[in-house]
């Protein structure tokens, strides 16, 4: 194999990988799991086939027959929205891990002070250096932690439609839809 052929495959799957990235972001801020976010979502992941489409073409010195340009969005589609569905779970267990930290901390706060925090940021700078953010997404949003009727609870949201909500009294975490 020559070098060009190595470097051409570099950059498709590279924009494979880019893509699918960028797509995790879009299903976090638009509407969560595919498609969920209707046209946009479609419209998206069309774009991005049909920009891989046209830089595998472009790299290849190929032209696409019939046949071969519904195959092509197959080829890109699934790879796709695999490593998206990948990414998304890793997001959601590293947010978790995070969160972790944050119940780790509330709970030596309230064995010292006889009571829970009212924010997180009581937190700062005896408990933790400083309070982490989800990884949801491109984009780090922060935990919410507030107190529902006779509750304390920390949440973030997965998706725009999810939400994990962890219950100091219960002291596991749930997901809401």
């Amino acid at each position: 194999m020559n070098n060009k052929f190595i470097i051409k495959w570099v950059f498709l799957i590279v924009g494979i990988l880019a893509s699918s990235i960028l797509y995790v972001d879009l299903a976090a801020d638009l509407g969560g799991a595919f498609l969920v976010s209707g046209i946009y979502g479609f419209a998206y992941i069309i774009s991005f086939l049909m920009i891989l489409i046209g830089i595998f073409q472009k790299l290849t010195g190929k032209k696409a027959k019939t046949l071969g340009r519904g195959l092509s969005i197959f080829i890109f589609m699934v790879p796709q929205l695999f490593i998206s569905t990948i990414i998304s779970q890793y997001q959601v267990k590293w947010s978790l891990e995070r969160g972790e930290t944050i119940i780790a901390a509330i709970d030596k706060y309230k064995s010292e002070n006889n009571g829970m925090p009212i924010s997180l940021e009581e937190l700062v700078p005896n408990y933790m250096d400083k309070i982490p953010n989800t990884l949801i997404g491109l984009g780090h949003h922060s935990f919410e932690y507030r107190k529902i009727r006779e509750e304390y609870v920390l949440l973030f949201d997965i998706f725009p439609a999810k939400t994990k909500v962890y219950g100091f009294n219960d002291r596991y975490w749930i997901e809401y839809d």
